[in-house]
């Protein structure tokens, strides 16, 4: 008997040994991962100056009817609206680089009246600007540079799940693009005519 005794005893003083040393190690490991993750840091976007992109004179998609409209665009601060050859683009009116223009002509001559004719379309047309003009220009040279390799070509980006979270990160609800440099339009005029 006092075998069975000294068996049942073992047993007991085995189980209470590995559940503390499960607990540590899964206590440890969940630790270890989440000093990896360290502390994330909110975009620090800020708004910056206001751009004037001058008048534009475009033909409306349905053919009959044109859009004339003065636009200014609000930049993120320390952004520019450059064209990458080190012209500046602020605050000459109707003045800004070539792709800005290129881009809003795109983009405005591919609505119809009804399109714009609305709040909620204009808020789409609005949008759809800052995308355009954000797409046209270089955004940062550091992020250009680290875009290419030692030889100067550029290197494949694969994206991975915490980039294309960083990317959908809301900052400003009012904003119309949420990464600039361009993150507000404003239509300074607007007027439709068939």
């Amino acid at each position: 008997m006092s075998e069975a005794a000294e068996g049942k005893k073992k047993k007991g003083g085995k189980l209470p040994l590995i559940i503390a040393l499960v607990a540590v190690l899964g206590g440890g490991g969940f630790f270890m991962m989440k000093g990896k993750e360290g502390p994330k840091e909110k975009p620090q976007i800020e708004l910056g100056e206001i751009v004037s992109l001058g008048e534009f004179l475009v033909n409306l998609a349905d053919g009959g009817a044109y859009l004339r409209t003065e636009i200014s665009v609000h930049v993120g601060k320390d952004m520019h609206l450059d064209d990458g050859k080190g012209g500046d683009g602020h605050g000459k009116k109707a003045d800004p680089p070539a792709p800005v223009r290129d881009a809003v002509i795109e983009v405005l001559s591919s609505r119809s009246m009804k399109q714009i004719s609305t709040p909620d379309g204009r808020a789409k047309l609005r949008k759809d600007i800052a995308a355009a003009i954000n797409k046209a220009v270089p955004h940062h040279e550091e992020e250009q540079d680290k875009g290419k390799d030692k030889d100067g070509k550029k290197k494949k980006k694969e994206k991975s799940d915490e980039d294309h979270h960083e990317k959908d990160e809301i900052v400003d609800e009012s904003w119309d693009n949420q990464h600039g440099p361009v993150l507000k339009v404003y239509f300074t005029n607007f007027a439709t005519q068939q």
